[in-house]
């Protein structure tokens, strides 16, 4: 059985060699070329990424609320972006856990309620995202191969995505308690009950409201890789932008590279000429995508720090 480190120097050693693949199949006078059509603007544009994880903080927020925990929206902020930099740099679900055990260690609040809450957070994401990726892929394959193949194709993606969510609610309870601290642990019997009365209490006004907000903070999302991308010139509408980016969030979730990178870039490469978008260009504009990955990366840092110093 692999060690969790050699796993993980296997995932970073994948994802770098597809980057040195992709950088030398692509003309590299040409991704100079497109990458020189970057501006003041793209880097004025940065702070979307907190406009971003704010829309999520609100909606986390109101799954608490709905639980009887006012939490103030400044502190629910602060420990969503601590979590999303967790999220960002780990590579299992640390900032999830991190955002249940800020819960418990700040606000005293029940174990089971707090992993309640990240998970219907979680759940929110995929299952707008597995919407778009749908729409995605089956507007690739009919871009790339034509109506039939795209009948054909979906339906085999469809059945998987079934089956991996079922695992997905199977194992994610699970996976997360395993990583609280073992004092908590002690306590799954106690706190089981009430991360299931949680789940009880979203209502149909609840759900409506966490649901659109996740497609809020989606659209927000690639609202900004959108912008990127007419500045870098590419011939893309939003829709496709879209479409293109939630059908690559699952290609993020093959498990030989951390966070997608290399394996996005590599899907980007490939599917993203399928629309008209020149290999450079494409591969620019997955450059760029990595940039803005590690940029979120340092906008985050100073509020898990923050926490980490308070407590």
């Amino acid at each position: 059985m692999k060690s969790p480190r050699a796993a993980l120097l296997l995932k970073i050693t994948c994802g770098a060699l597809i980057l040195a693949l992709l950088f030398s199949f692509v003309d590299c006078n040409a991704l100079r070329q497109v990458l020189s059509q970057l501006n003041l603007w793209v880097f004025l544009s940065l702070p979307i990424f907190y406009v971003h994880t704010a829309v999520k903080a609100i909606r986390w927020r109101a799954f608490l609320r709905a639980q009887g925990i006012d939490l103030p929206f400044l502190q629910t902020n602060r420990l969503y972006l601590s979590g999303t930099f967790l999220g960002l740099v780990s590579p299992g679900r640390l900032g999830e856990v991190y955002r249940a055990w800020g819960l418990l260690r700040e606000k005293k609040v029940n174990p089971g309620v707090g992993l309640a809450s990240v998970l219907v957070d979680r759940l929110a994401d995929l299952a707008m995202l597995l919407s778009f990726g749908c729409f995605g892929f089956l507007y690739l394959a009919q871009q790339g191969y034509g109506t039939l193949s795209a009948a054909m194709v979906m339906p085999p993606f469809l059945s998987r995505s079934r089956h991996a969510g079922g695992r997905f609610l199977r194992r994610q309870f699970k996976r997360l308690l395993t990583r609280m601290p073992n004092a908590v642990a002690d306590e799954a019997p106690t706190f089981y009950r009430s991360f299931i009365d949680s789940l009880r209490n979203i209502s149909p006004a609840l759900f409506t409201k966490i649901m659109a907000l996740t497609l809020l903070s989606i659209m927000i999302y690639c609202g900004h890789l959108y912008f990127i991308a007419r500045v870098l010139g590419l011939p893309l509408s939003f829709l496709e932008v879209v479409g293109v980016l939630s059908a690559a969030t699952f290609i993020n979730m093959i498990p030989i590279s951390i966070n997608g990178i290399g394996t996005r870039d590599a899907f980007l490469v490939a599917t993203l000429p399928l629309l008209g978008v020149e290999q450079a260009e494409a591969f620019g504009f997955a450059l760029v995508f990595l940039l803005l990955f590690l940029a979120n990366t340092l906008m985050a840092f100073p509020f898990w720090l923050y926490g980490k110093q308070r407590t």
